[in-house]
Formats: structure tokens, sequence, C-alpha cells
């Protein structure tokens, strides 16, 4: 039988009270360990599935691929494109991320962690301490370039950005308005602009690496590699293609229209012209009969090439001689003012004039008339005649009646001046005061000197210039405008109607009804961007130095708008910055009483002191003299003083800086340490690359170097070198130095641990 337990009252359960309806129950309706368990496997599952080794292993995959990519795209196309379409990315930064919180996870889902685990604590936290450090670096980080001469000291540096020089646009307003005891106003804007090493044209398409753009043979997967490049670089942080509007004003608006990474120019074709004089053409025999012969068809060639001139005279144009001795100039300006200036020209004929003539100055949208002899007077001994109530004034620097031609300073009211060049019988070798908008004419009728002054003038230019002469002139716009000197009056101007519907070729005549009369039919125009010349894109160079950037540009100041081509300021070269820009570098805009200057520059610095290049030593390999096979530079590094002249970015004078630390060997591969005394940064700087050498042959050693000894050597160079150093501030470099020993540390524990238990 079996037996009951047997339960005392005093051992039973109670039993509970029973519960009105109304009343609630304090009793919990699911138990707490129910509750917990619930909570913790929905915040653990997260982390379970975030930290998961296969998680882990697509991102690492994934991180392989693109570092693959990155690799070829650095060997194709050089270190700025696998930067900007990979490494520099935004794309890029997030897969890191991702590892990151993958990494942080797997370490969570084990806490709290056994004796095992540390080995694996350890190398999962110097993996986290990495991406931390290359997150500082990515915030804080800053690298810069410095070009510096032999015998030179400079403080400025270009920042780098994606392996290139940072660009930025530097807009200048000028005020010409202030009174001469002021200052002159000038507020300028910066605006960065990073458009990318590629054509915006080019991102429209899959296939912009194409053979027609770069040599290399065609294959499939190549072209599908080129095809993921241009899928890596619509994330890779570019501007969008297409017109761009700059943050400005609202009186002054900027839009960059198209873009060129490599830019180059190619030789515009000719201006072809037939031209029909009415006026025959006379001759005479050995017998003395004079003859008129009717004129036919003439066809003229027109082939503009860019010279530069001594005395900074540029030709714009080219200038032919017909049959009849009649001139046909045609020219180029890119400047609406300059067009506006040449269709307003007109001579004024009621004013009386001298024996060499008048000059016609346009400055904004007013003309100005001056008889030369009566200007000539009134400004002798360094005075002035006021240019209406513009605030402007010029005086006469220099008349040249041989040529003739004359040269004029333009003043402006706060204290600036310019140069102005005019001559009569070419005009296309005319240099206007672009800072200003002062453009001008000069108008000579033959007749006076040769009657009133004879000798002063060459006769065979007086005798050139009583023919007609048709001036033809291109714009901005791709018209064309022209004016017809018979000699002694301007007998007609105009457009010529390009594009005239149920005609094939235009054609114009000019001074109708007159003996001088002629038409003229255009058989070839060819738009030039520049004087002579188109501008086209080219490949991508892998060197970013050797690519020439451009922006077309559609700038509106106070409602007058311009649209023109500016390329970048020069990179850093062996020359320190600042440069002054070339004319294709620098564009004026003309407002209200006030001129806007725009500048597509680098975006220098000034470190807070100065690198003085003493000595610059190169080795080559053995029987390759162009093969480097090393190269250092020994610098000073020095403190600018105030009193130092740094017009030029850079001084040669021992006495305008005081030394901070002397002799610094930096090598290839071996860079060295400075501080910033003024703001507290630390640099570490490489040595990048070098320019030259140059011998006592090339213009430029004699720019670098006059000839003398440096005091700390005691004999004269007879080759110069530039180097170019590369400043870095890493405020990540510690933490990535210490992630990687944590890593290096936990594997060979884990390793040590396995092999203590086998």
């Amino acid at each position: 039988m079996s037996k009951r337990r047997k339960y005392r009252d005093s051992e039973s359960l109670p039993i509970p009270e029973p519960v009105a309806p109304n009343q609630e129950s304090s009793a919990p309706s699911t138990p707490p360990s129910k509750t917990i368990r619930a909570l913790a496997f929905g915040v653990t599952l997260p982390l379970q599935i975030c930290g998961s080794l296969l998680v882990a292993v697509v991102l690492m995959a994934i991180l392989l691929i693109a570092i693959f990519f990155g690799t070829f795209f650095e060997a194709e196309y050089g270190d700025a494109v696998a930067r900007f379409a990979v490494y520099d990315s935004l794309w890029f930064a997030m897969l890191l991320h991702l590892l990151g919180v993958n990494i942080f996870c797997s370490l969570l889902v084990r806490f709290p962690w056994k004796p095992t685990h540390y080995p694996f604590v350890v190398a999962h936290v110097g993996i986290l301490v990495l991406l931390l450090g290359c997150a500082f670096t990515w915030w804080g980080g800053e690298e810069s370039l410095l070009a510096v001469q032999e015998g030179a000291a400079t403080p400025y540096a270009v920042k780098m950005d994606h392996g290139q020089p940072r660009r930025q646009f530097e807009i200048s307003t000028i005020s010409y308005k202030e009174p001469n005891d002021k200052q002159n106003t000038k507020d300028m804007v910066t605006v960065p602009f990073a458009p990318g090493p590629f054509n915006w044209a080019d991102y429209e398409h899959k296939h912009w690496f194409h053979p027609e753009n770069r040599p290399f043979q065609d294959s499939l997967w190549k072209e599908k590699i080129h095809q993921l490049l241009w899928v890596a670089t619509q994330w890779g942080g570019r501007h969008k293609s297409g017109p761009l509007t700059l943050p400005l004003t609202a009186s002054v608006q900027i839009e960059v229209l198209e873009y060129l990474a490599n830019s180059g120019t190619k030789p515009v074709a000719p201006l072809e012209l037939s031209v029909l004089w009415k006026r025959p053409v006379r001759t005479t025999n050995d017998l003395g009969e004079v003859r008129e012969n009717p004129r036919t068809w003439e066809p003229l060639s027109f082939d503009i090439r860019r010279r530069e001139h001594p005395g900074h005279i540029e030709n714009r144009g080219i200038q032919m001689s017909t049959v009849g001795g009649e001139r046909i100039n045609f020219f180029f300006s890119d400047s609406p003012a300059e067009v506006a200036a040449f269709r307003a020209s007109d001579p004024n004929t009621g004013l009386e004039t001298g024996t060499w003539g008048q000059v016609v100055l346009h400055q904004a949208g007013k003309n100005y008339y001056f008889d030369v002899e009566r200007l000539r007077d009134d400004t002798v001994d360094g005075k002035r005649v006021p240019l209406g109530n513009s605030g402007f004034s010029v005086g006469v620097a220099q008349f040249v009646p041989r040529v003739p031609g004359i040269r004029l300073v333009v003043h402006a009211p706060n204290g600036e001046k310019e140069n102005l060049a005019l001559f009569a019988d070419s005009p296309d070798f005319n240099v206007s005061a672009r800072k200003f908008g002062v453009f001008g004419t000069y108008w000579l009728d033959p007749d006076g000197p040769q009657r009133k002054d004879p000798g002063r003038t060459d006769p065979t230019v007086l005798e050139r210039m009583a023919k007609p002469r048709l001036d033809i002139l291109q714009g901005p716009g791709r018209t064309l405008y022209y004016r017809f000197w018979t000699g002694r009056s301007l007998a007609s101007s105009g457009e010529v109607m390009l594009d005239v519907p149920g005609k094939e070729e235009p054609k114009f005549t000019v001074a109708h009804g007159t003996p001088d009369e002629a038409e003229i039919v255009v058989r070839q125009f060819a738009p030039h961007d520049l004087s002579g010349q188109q501008i086209g894109k080219r490949p991508t160079e892998k060197k970013w130095h050797q690519n020439i950037q451009r922006v077309k540009l559609r700038v509106n100041v106070d409602g007058n708008e311009d649209i023109f081509w500016i390329r970048a300021a020069n990179s850093t070269t062996i020359f320190p910055s600042p440069q002054p820009p070339r004319p294709d570098q620098i564009r004026y805009v003309y407002g209200k009483d006030r001129t806007v200057c725009i500048i597509w520059n680098d975006d220098q610095i000034n470190l807070g002191f100065g690198v003085f290049l003493k000595r610059f030593e190169k080795r080559s390999e053995p029987g390759r003299e162009r093969m480097p096979s090393h190269y250092s530079s020994l610098v000073d590094f020095v403190q600018l003083k105030d009193s130092a002249d740094l017009r030029d970015g850079y001084t040669r004078s021992l006495e305008d800086f005081t030394v901070l630390r002397k002799d610094v060997l930096i090598q290839m591969n071996r860079p060295a340490t400075f501080g910033n005394p003024t703001l507290g940064r630390h640099y570490w700087i490489y040595q990048t690359s070098f320019d030259g050498p140059y011998h006592p042959t090339d213009d430029r050693f004699m720019d670098m170097f006059d000839g003398n000894i440096f005091p700390w050597e005691n004999k004269p160079r007879e080759s110069l070198y530039g180097s170019k150093l590369s400043f870095n501030v890493d405020p990540g470099r510690g933490w990535k130095y210490l992630g990687c020993f944590l890593i290096m540390f936990g594997s060979v524990w884990l390793v040590w641990r396995r092999g203590e238990r086998s």
C-alpha cells in the first residue's frame, strides 16, 4: 500500500481572498522572468545580427573589392581619381563606419568577457581605435604643399584636397568712387569650389573612359570596371553637373556652366572672306598711261596666332591688304564692355582736332573725346584731365608720332592707376585699362601729319593709312561686328548677320552708295574662345600638375551679364605662392561704380613660419640621369619679420627672418617634424618632389639666382633646384599607431593561447 503524505493545517498554503470585480489584482499577469527574457531577446537579437560573423565577412569582402578597385583606379588614372572615387568618398567612409559597428556589436554580445576572450577583445578594440584615428584624420586632418627655391624663404603653402590643390573662387568688389584720401575698399569673398577630377560632361554617361578618351585596349572587363568607376563617382561627393549657382549677394550672381578637369586649346580655322570693291584699281604703264582696272572678287584668309610682344603689347588679330591697298583687320575680344566700346567708337565730327587727330575713350557706357594735341598740352608735368564726371582722369605718358601711337595713364579716384595704349593704324594692338573698364580708339586723318608736321611720321605708314580700312571684331557672343574707316572718316559700322534665313553664306555691304563701297561674303567662320584658339577637353592626366582646369562662368553684376572661360590659377611650382594671375586666370566684370574681380585660385595658407631652402640634392640611378634614386632638402625653419618684403610670396634676404631651427634634412621616406609656434600645430614634413635643375642658359635660372655666392657656400651655383614639401597635420596619427599596436598584440596573444592549449 502506498503511504499517503500527511499535511498539517499549519503547513498548508493560505487560501487567497476573493477579489472584487472592480478591484485590480496586484499579481502580475506575466511572470517577471519572461518579461526580462523578452526584453533581453529584443536587444540581443539586433546586436547578434550586427555583430555576426556573416556580416563581418560580407563587409570585409566589400571592403576588399573597394580597395582592389581603388588600386586599379590609382594605377590607371592616378592618385587623385582613386582618392576622389574611393578612399575619400562618402560611401567608403560609410563602409568603414559599418565595419566599426560590426566590431563593436561583436564585443557587446560576448559581454561579460571571460579570460579566454581577452586576446579577441584586445585585437578588436585595436581595430576600433584604428578606425577612430582614421575618423580624426578625416575630420581634422590637413595637407598642404609648399614650393620653395634654393636660396629663398616662404611661409605660403597650398591646401590639398583629394590629392589635388584645393581651389576657391576669390571674388573682390572694388569701388573706385572713394576719394583720394581714403583707402580703396576691397571686399573679397572666397567660395570653395571642388568639382572633382573629371569633366562635368563626362558624368552624363558610363562610357566616358572609352578608347576615344584614353588609349587602352578595348576589353569587356575593363569596360565593366569603367562603369563601376562611373557608379563610384556618383557617390564621391562631387558637385552635380550642369549650372551651379554660387552663394553670393543678389546684385552679384555667378553660375558655373561647365567644368573641364583637363583642357587644351587648338587653332581655330581661319576666317575666310570674299571681297569685291567698287573702286577700280589704277595702274600706270611704262608710257605713263593711267588705266582703271575693274575689281573682281578677292579671297582673303585670316588666321590669328596669339603672339606676345615686348612692352606687354599683345597682338590679338591679324591684318591683310588687298590688291588695291585696302586693309582688313580681324581681331578678337572676350569682353562685352570692349565690344560696346568698339560699337560706340565713332569719332566726334564736331570736335576741332589738330594735326594728330582725336582719342575716343569709353567707360561705363559713355564716350569721352579728346584732341590729342590739346590733351598733350594739358597733361604736361604730371597734370591730368578728368574723364567727364566719372571720377577718373587721364594723362599722356608717351606719344610716338612715327607709329603713330599714344600711351595714356588712367587714374582712379582712390589713387590707383593703369596704362592704356592706342594705335591709329593697328587697333588690334590696343591695350585697354581692363581693371577700370576704360577702352579707347585712336582716330587719325593721315592728311594732318602729312601736311602740317611732315617728317615725324613714316611716309609709308601715312600712305597706308590713307587707304580704306575695315575692322572686324569677334565678341564673346560669337558674333561679328564691323566698322569701316575710309582713311579720313567713319563710313559705316554694324553687326554681321551670320544666321540669315534663306542665305547659305552671310553677306554685308560697307559704305553703300560711296566710291569706297564694298561687298563682303563670309565664306567660313569658326568662333574663338581665346584669341585664335578654341577650348576643348583632354584626357585627365595621372599627375594633377599636368592638368589645366577651366570653368565656364555666367556672371551678373548690377544687371550686366558676362559669360566667359576662366583658367585655374597656377598650381604650386618652383616659384612660391602667391603669383600674379595670367590674363586668362583673372576676369573683370563691370557694375555700377564698381568692378567685380574674379580669380579661380589655390586655397593658400600662411603656415605661421617660413621654410628657407639652403640646398637641394638629387642622386640618379647609375646610367639613368633622368631617373632619380634619392633626393633631399636641407632647410631652416624661420620666423619672418613683419618688415619682410613678401610681395612675390618669398624673400631672399637673410635679414628678413630669424632662424627657429637650423639645418633640418628632409629625405624621401624620412620626414621631419616641426611645431607651429603661432597656431600650436604640429607638422609632419615630407619630401614630395622637385623642379629643375635650371642652368645659366635658362631664363628661369636668372629669375632665381643673380650669380652671387650664397653666404653659406664658397662658390657660385652652376644649377638650381626647387623643392616641393608636403606639410601634414594628422590628429589621428597617435590613435592609428595605438590601434595597430593593439591589433598586433591581440593577434600574438591569441596565437600564443592557442599554442598553449595544444
